[in-house]
């Protein structure tokens, strides 16, 4: 009867079938498998143990030797999806790397010729929208501070895709080494970036988000919920503040004659 070790009989650490030696404590793995499966033998010379063992894995012995290949299989099913989504992951970071230099640069053009970065951060806020109306949506310092914006979001979503990339890649290689891959998920960076230009340019975040619904990854389909939702909110801040600026241009008083002095004929 031969044994096979889960755990490291010395110091209970996770070791692979691979292993030779502990990773931790330095124990002869080989070594300790023949003494555990000659004490094993001797104990049961008639194939019934002359001891129960209550709990086998606290020695690391293996319990369950089909529960251990179909976990491997299912890491390296895994791999080799990460192996496919790496490249593309890339790729995204190149985009969002360029899209965001781009529009960063024309935003601060624009805004360098409509009095400046602080002039166009001011067009966001309820004050000028308010004062501005719909139209203001089209002039120059709200311009430049959406693009501003959504460089800066493409910027974010390039450091998440290389991240996410990094990860897989991490990944991958504990996979090759017998180990358990290391979890990956969308990165906070990419989440950011998104949901800031879902909110700067609502049509994006209606049209990825909805495009993400469709995704059968869980946290995918929850960031193109949030992206929506943010997309719905910026419209609703930007119609509530038009609204709010048309309500007070109505109550102001409209000079529709003369004023008392010019009404006084003269002589």
């Amino acid at each position: 009867m031969s044994v096979r070790l889960q755990r490291c009989p010395r110091c209970q650490e996770r070791v692979q079938p691979t292993d030779t030696h502990c990773m931790s404590c330095g124990l002869d793995l080989l070594e300790a498998v023949q003494k555990l499966t000659a004490s094993a033998a001797q104990s049961a010379p008639t194939q019934r143990p002359a001891v129960a063992i209550t709990n086998p894995a606290a020695a690391g012995i293996a319990t369950d030797v089909g529960q251990d290949t179909r976990i491997r299989e299912f890491d390296e099913q895994l791999a080799e999806q990460l192996r496919a989504g790496r490249s593309a992951s890339i790729v995204g970071g190149i985009l969002g790397l360029l899209i965001g230099l781009a529009m960063l640069l024309m935003g601060l053009g624009i805004a360098s010729k409509s009095g400046g970065v602080g002039e166009a951060l001011r067009a966001l806020g309820p004050a000028y929208l308010r004062g501005a109306g719909l139209a203001g949506l089209l002039a120059s310092p709200f311009l430049a501070a959406v693009c501003i914006g959504v460089g800066l979001a493409g910027l974010l979503v390039c450091v998440g895709q290389l991240h996410w990339a990094y990860t897989a890649h991490q990944a991958i290689e504990d996979v090759k080494l017998g180990g358990r891959p290391t979890v990956v998920g969308i990165s906070a960076f990419t989440i950011a970036g998104m949901l800031i230009a879902s909110f700067l340019f609502p049509p994006l975040g209606f049209v990825l988000g909805f495009i993400f619904l469709f995704s059968k990854d869980p946290d995918t389909h929850d960031l193109g919920k949030r992206m929506i939702l943010v997309a719905f909110a910026a419209v609703a801040y930007i119609l509530l503040n038009f609204l709010w600026g048309l309500a007070a241009n109505l109550r102001a008083p409209a000079a529709t004659g003369p004023s008392p002095a010019e009404a006084v004929p003269e002589g």
